[in-house]
């Protein structure tokens, strides 16, 4: 019975998840537990949505670039070698797969940006207003911490 909610759950979401902390984390902002009867969990609110599918597009994000680091490293240190002991250089092909490492990452920080963008655009107007009220009070109290550097003996 288990199993079906989870097959269910995957195909619902797709096969493109990644798993952070003990969860599984998908683009559409759902998630489940990393276990058999762990709890599975779809966001109904647009900002709670818009979090978790950020969440998802950092990790992606840093996914990216540690493999594009991994394979650069790897690649430079075959080709520190092979010009210290005349050895082979890495190929075209290995140069091609850096350089889709590199466009994947573009990619990722892309959608990691529209992630953040959506983010701020859904936050609710009474989260909004609360921080504008807090922004009036550190203004004021910017104001007030000057006054008081300003006074001298």
């Amino acid at each position: 019975m288990a199993n079906d909610n989870i097959t269910k759950f995957h195909e619902k979401h797709g096969p493109d998840y990644i798993a952070h902390n003990g969860w599984l984390l998908w683009p559409d902002g759902a998630r489940r537990e990393n276990s058999s009867y762990g709890v599975m969990y779809e966001p109904t609110d647009p900002h709670e949505i818009a979090k978790a599918k950020l969440l998802y597009a950092k990790l992606k994000s840093q996914q990216a670039v540690r493999e594009f680091d991994q394979m650069k490293q790897f690649l430079y240190s075959l080709a520190r070698a092979a010009s210290r002991d005349g050895g082979h250089s890495p190929n075209d092909a290995a140069l091609a797969e850096l350089k889709q490492l590199q466009r994947t990452v573009k990619t990722a920080c892309k959608k990691l940006e529209k992630a953040e963008a959506e983010v701020d655009r859904t936050i609710p107007a009474d989260i909004k207003e609360r921080e504008a009220q807090r922004e009036k009070r550190r203004e004021a109290s910017r104001a007030v911490l000057s006054k008081v550097a300003d006074i001298t003996i």
